[in-house]
């Protein structure tokens, strides 16, 4: 956190550092990103074993919502793969970012 806060949030660090930065910032989110979706689906698995994933005798079937939250995380995922994968999609420079190199 405190290496994202000084390279990206504090204003006099320079464009040459933010540059070399990048690539481990975005390859270490897309780690965690992964840790977490792998997370997300064990716990799935975990809570879905039960009684009511073998019989509909339960009264609320919030297996339908928790199911469905785990898809919507999953989809999540996959965009943010594409969007971060796409180099012809990364962001370009402001003028005031060329003014600056």
């Amino acid at each position: 956190f405190i290496a994202g806060f000084v390279n990206y949030a504090f204003p006099k660090t320079s464009p040459n550092v933010r540059a070399g930065f990048m690539p481990w910032h975005t390859k270490f989110g897309m780690f965690l990103m992964t840790l977490a979706v792998i997370q997300v689906s064990i716990g799935q698995k975990y809570v879905s074993i039960g009684p009511c994933e073998t019989s509909l005798s339960c009264d609320n079937h919030l297996d339908f919502i928790h199911n469905f939250a785990v898809l919507s995380i999953i989809l999540y995922y996959i965009l943010i793969l594409v969007l971060v994968g796409k180099p012809e999609w990364k962001r370009r420079q402001t003028i005031d970012e060329r003014k600056h190199d």
